[in-house]
């Protein structure tokens, strides 16, 4: 019999150290394997004692029990145990089968090698806190149960990295180690190595995506751009199933236009999704979403990410302190119940933190949507974080995206926000939610409350202003471009363009790239918008001009002027070539290139050339 399930999607995974630290010996590592994919065999390799330490929905659990298939079909002797299992009677019981149990007992008459599973060290801590040390308490009775075979093992544990405590698992995993060492005849050392899972791929959302909607899906995450928040097998899919129930109906472009939608299907599937031999959170689901709500609320109040799950220190909020009472009051073990779910990621020993900023905020301006619908007023709720300063209505950073997100849920706080900080309702919250009026409305404020006034502390992400530039907005986002705005308002604008890919922008941005009076910073966001927006045509007419020219040259009292011109080089040359520019034009391209700043870019884009180019090139 196989332990996988029956669905279970073999990924190939890939594996990093748990916690790399950016040194020499590190980096001397890496590049020495730099040829050598990062397996399962290579994690073999470090050691034969491994720690994966990862967040929940990663797969540990599939991973572990697909190895063991993997081996056993190999002719090899493996097992797989839970944690909680061992923990809950004779260990004859824990196997997952009585085949399982069969199997141990040949293996043990038989002599041999043979590999070890321990499944989900945090699991055995919920729901009740069985054991304040499960791993010790398991390898003790593991190694009871082995005696003397204990140094023929290799053993592979799992667990959630916030659950891992240097003071308690690592030693308890270490001092099983030297155990097994001392139990061998050969002279190799054994090190615990601490493992954790590289984030999915496109090629692995690909074999997910399969039998989940298969191309069609995954065009949907790419144009959707949910693609780029998953990180784990369970992040696919939630969303992969979220295009199966709307897949063929009307409803499927709005939910997968609608963040709040998105989100919100996430975070209910997140609070109730299984785990181990049960729920990791038993707590009904409304009660479970109030408390996150106010936990999410309360760290943006604390001005912090992290929530403290134990340990010696505190560091973050205190979730049991804070769900002690009030309106979104739970036990401790269903503080526990509610950490352990995969709505939570570890950030830290001892730490968790909201899988992502954005359901985060989210959940904190739900909170305070309720709070205005029970009766509260959404003036006096907002007065709390929209503060007069200098003479302007200012919203602090911190604050920024939970109130973009209330926003989208409370009339009073959207006509502030355009008023106060229209920046936040085209970057944050659900724009593609809001009314075409009030998104031009934002747009023009940004633009009329003139430029630098954020001095440092905003900038857009092109990623995020996706979800605002959208092609009903093209008309009045180009229409700036005939008399551009100046400073950090012009950088705005280049950005709106590159995030909306609009082709009326094109030959605005082609006189821009052309015009050497602009600084390099100016040239260096037109040509990022530039090559998003234009056709290869359009980027060669401008390569073709760089190359007539000489290039651009150098303002000498521009800061980062260097730096800003060799960025443009590079785009330019990386875009052109070979659709456009031949090598020769290339490599003028990249002689222009002044300075040491992007050597390192350089020479990767001449081992690219050397790699990829015909060969008379």
């Amino acid at each position: 019999m196989t332990l996988a399930a029956k669905d279970f999607v073999p990924l190939d995974r890939r594996f990093d150290r748990a916690h790399a630290s950016d040194t020499a010996d590190y980096w001397a590592e890496v590049l020495a394997e730099r040829e050598r994919p990062r397996d399962w065999e290579w994690l073999r390799a470090r050691s034969r004692v491994i720690a994966l330490l990862a967040q929940a929905g990663s797969g540990k659990t599939a991973e572990f029990m697909h190895q063991v298939d993997k081996e056993r079909g190999s002719g090899r002797d493996a097992f797989f145990f839970r944690v909680e299992r061992l923990l809950n009677g004779r260990f004859e019981d824990a196997h997952e089968t009585p085949a399982c149990r069969d199997k141990f007992a040949d293996w043990l008459r038989k002599g041999g090698t043979a590999e070890l599973f321990l499944d989900s060290v945090d699991e055995a801590k919920l729901p009740q806190e069985r054991s304040a040390r499960p791993l010790a308490d398991a390898l003790h009775k593991l190694e009871l149960a082995l005696g003397p075979h204990l140094g023929r093992v290799s053993l592979f544990v799992s667990c959630r990295s916030s659950e891992w405590f240097e003071e308690v698992e690592q030693q308890a995993l270490e001092s099983l180690a030297a155990k097994m060492k001392g139990l061998r005849a050969d002279s190799d050392t054994i090190n615990v190595f601490n493992a954790t899972f590289v984030p999915l791929d496109l090629p692995r959302i690909e074999l997910l995506a399969a039998d989940r909607g298969g191309a069609e899906a995954v065009a949907v995450l790419v144009d959707s751009e949910v693609i780029t928040d998953i990180v784990t097998p369970l992040d696919a899919i939630l969303y992969l199933d979220t295009y199966l129930e709307f897949q063929g109906t009307p409803d499927l472009e709005a939910r997968f236009a609608s963040r709040t939608a998105l989100l919100e299907t996430s975070v209910r599937r997140r609070l109730v999704e299984d785990g181990g031999e049960h729920r990791r959170s038993r707590l009904e689901f409304a009660v479970g979403l109030r408390a996150a709500q106010f936990l999410a609320f309360a760290s943006i109040a604390a001005q912090t990410q992290d929530l403290s799950v134990g340990g010696p220190r505190k560091e973050g909020i205190d979730p049991q302190e804070l769900l002690a009472s009030g309106h979104a009051a739970l036990s401790v073990d269903g503080v526990r119940q509610l950490l352990a779910c995969s709505l939570f990621v570890p950030s830290g020993q001892a730490r968790v933190r909201f899988y992502r900023r954005e359901a985060r905020d989210m959940l904190a301006a739900q909170w305070l949507r309720d709070r205005i619908e029970e009766g509260g007023s959404a003036l006096a709720v907002t007065d709390h974080f929209i503060k007069w300063a200098f003479g302007k209505l200012r919203v602090p950073a911190m604050y920024g995206s939970m109130l973009a997100w209330l926003a989208a849920y409370e009339p009073v706080t959207r006509r502030r926000m355009i008023q106060a900080a229209p920046e936040w309702i085209m970057e944050g919250g659900d724009p593609r939610g809001l009314a075409l009026e009030d998104r031009l409305t934002a747009l023009d404020r940004h633009f009329a409350l003139g430029p630098d006034r954020f001095v440092g502390e905003f900038r857009f992400e092109v990623g995020e202003l996706r979800r605002f530039a959208r092609p009903e907005l093209e008309q009045a986002i180009v229409s700036h471009m005939a008399n551009p705005p100046a400073g950090d308002l012009f950088i705005d604008l280049m950005q709106l363009v590159e995030a909306g890919r609009y082709p009326s922008a094109v030959p605005h941005l082609i006189g821009i790239t052309k015009d050497y009076s602009r600084t390099a910073g100016d040239r260096m966001f037109a040509m990022r918008a530039l090559i998003s927006c234009g056709t290869a045509d359009d980027i060669g007419t401008v390569a073709a001009h760089y190359v007539a020219t000489g290039g651009p040259p150098l303002h000498s009292t521009e800061l980062f002027g260097i730096s800003r011109r060799n960025r443009v080089l590079l785009d330019l040359a990386i875009a052109s070539y070979p659709r456009v520019a031949d090598a020769a034009a290339t490599l003028t391209l990249l002689g222009q290139l002044e300075g040491k700043d992007h050597s390192h870019e350089a020479r990767t884009l001449a081992e690219w050339l050397t790699a990829t180019a015909p060969e008379g090139d």
